[in-house]
């Protein structure tokens, strides 16, 4: 970690006297107890819409204790990719991609010529695990810091761990100078990188030798509760068989291997019983760290994968999602009771969310009647590199596509003097031409803020950084989609600015916190303020605000 604090360093310098002067202020009026542990629980895929359909089948004492604090009920993401990189990445910071850098879960790396995952980092690989190229292992491609950066700047005592199945989620909620742990599909353990710990702690490897994923190989996933209480049919023609799950319940868990491997890990991670052994992972951590134990305040990032993995492969209301969030609802109702009593109730704060929703799977829409499709990337660079050579000559105009971006041969373009707003002008126009493509806008458009009252034009500029965005964003049509899943014909995703993905959970529950509901419009950019305000400092240059209602 002593190797990393340069750049967590050059990134805390501007808020080096707002993270020092609050403290300050606060003993001017009456000073404030702090709590001893700040938990920000997130689930991966959850939509507003989904869990209202679900609320009534929650546990009182789960998601729904949350949720008797302080509930907003329209708290959306401005962002055009809500993706889970740039989703964890904006409730670890307060700031959108424009800032933080994560314009999305991939992009288009010009300096190597390749598209790479958005933390990818060879220099700090996974501990006891094979290298794999989509590994997200550091967050030195994070160009903001998180509230726990702050919180370590101001208190050096303070500990900061985040947890999740899903690498990226982990690394961004942990930042630069806290400590981040999540599942290797290739091994079945927990692991972390050489970024955060030069080799795993003791109290890590005896959860693995304690808790081997490989005793779950072939257990059986049926429904939680009654059938009947299960909204929608079983089985879909647009369901997937996710590695061997098979589309119905119930499920037997193997990844179609004879004996434990990284199919049956991946499988298995999409399950309820794997939220159960995060939730243990979890426990063992709080004990192993000692959070909330002394006088120096502590975060606790959890992020909950299952429902994500299971939305992509069933689509956001099959029976496997409902499950897998009534899995995640149980979770939180444990935890909460374990911190409750392990740390005290009036010591802590929670806040509840989800990096974002999901869209239905769009052959559902469409045997509903509407006008829905699932755009394929070769369709989109074949009608830009047509039109871009047709105009300016042969040559391989198109240097990849990650959803939201179209990144251009600018090199070419620069060889044949074409400037770059015609080149982009020229590519952006091709690709509106394409069925179900809504908008779409220039770098040079974004980098100028030309005409910004144009539909989804601030969501998109919010996405925009110009070291790893491409030459041209697009939005697809509504309930539309393309990128990773717009190449597959099953299950669903997630990535646009519409009410499915963008309109999430959001509560704050714990010590000093109003019991309410809020109707009034929030901004996901506000979590990670609140939360800060809550320790004693704030965020520089935040796009969210601190939610002056939460607070008794």
């Amino acid at each position: 970690m002593k190797a990393h604090l340069g750049v967590a360093a050059a990134l805390l310098m501007g808020s080096t006297a707002v993270a020092q002067t609050a403290p300050a202020q606060a003993k001017k009026g009456k000073q404030e107890q702090q709590p001893k542990l700040v938990v920000l629980l997130v689930v991966d895929q959850l939509g507003a819409d989904v869990l209202s359909k679900m609320e009534p089948r929650l546990s009182p004492k789960g998601i729904k204790r949350i949720l008797g604090g302080t509930r907003f009920t329209d708290s959306t993401y401005r962002q055009l990719a809500t993706y889970t990189g740039p989703g964890h990445a904006l409730l670890g910071t307060g700031v959108y991609p424009h800032k933080s850098g994560i314009v999305s879960n991939k992009y288009y790396d010009r300096t190597t010529g390749k598209s790479v995952t958005t933390l990818l980092d060879p220099a700090h690989p996974l501990i006891d695990s094979p290298a794999d190229p989509e590994d997200d292992s550091s967050p030195e491609k994070l160009l903001a810091p998180t509230v726990g950066d702050l919180l370590k700047q101001k208190s050096p005592d303070s500990k900061v761990v985040a947890i999740a199945l899903k690498d990226r989620a982990a690394v961004l909620m942990a930042g630069h100078t806290g400590k981040a742990y999540w599942l290797s599909e290739s091994t079945g353990k927990m692991t972390t990188s050489t970024f955060f710990e030069s080799a795993l702690p003791a109290w890590v490897t005896g959860f693995n030798s304690k808790n081997p994923m490989d005793a779950q190989f072939g257990k059986v996933w049926d429904r939680s509760q009654p059938a009947a209480k299960y909204f929608g049919p079983d089985e879909a023609a647009y369901e997937g068989d996710y590695k061997g799950l098979g589309k119905t319940f119930p499920h037997k868990i193997t990844g179609k291997l004879d004996k434990p491997g990284p199919d049956f890990y991946t499988a298995f991670a999409a399950t309820p019983y794997a939220t159960d052994w995060e939730l243990t992972f979890v426990k063992a951590a709080v004990e192993a760290e000692g959070l909330g134990a002394d006088a120096a305040p502590d975060i606790l990032a959890v992020s909950f994968t299952a429902p994500d993995y299971a939305g992509h492969a069933y689509g956001p209301d099959s029976h496997e999602v409902q499950d897998s969030i009534l899995g995640v609802d149980r979770a939180i109702g444990d935890l909460v009771t374990y911190l409750e009593k392990k740390v005290g109730a009036k010591n802590l704060v929670f806040a509840f969310s989800a990096d974002h929703g999901a869209a239905p799977a769009p052959e559902k829409l469409a045997a509903e009647g509407k006008t829905v499709r699932r755009i394929k990337k070769a369709e989109l660079k074949a009608a830009v590199q047509k039109a871009l050579q047709d105009k300016y000559g042969p040559g391989e105009w198109v240097s990849a596509l990650e959803d939201p971006s179209i990144y251009l041969n600018t090199k070419l373009a620069e060889e044949k003097k074409i400037a770059p707003a015609e080149l982009e002008k020229t590519a952006l126009e091709a690709a509106l031409k394409v069925p179900q493509i809504a908008a779409g806008f220039t770098r040079t458009e974004l980098i100028a803020g030309t005409n910004p009252e144009r539909p989804y034009f601030k969501e998109t500029r919010l996405t925009f950084h110009p070291d790893r965005a491409g030459e041209v964003l697009l939005v697809p049509a509504e309930n539309s989609f393309w990128g990773k899943y717009g190449e597959k014909s099953e299950g669903s995703t997630h990535g646009s600015p519409y009410g499915y993905d963008k309109h999430v959970p959001l509560a704050f529950y714990g010590a000093g916190i109003k019991k309410q509901v809020v109707k009034t419009p929030v901004d996901q950019a506000d979590i990670a303020p609140t939360l800060a305000a809550f320790l004693g400092i704030e965020i520089p240059n935040a796009d969210g605000q601190v939610r002056p209602e939460v607070k008794k």
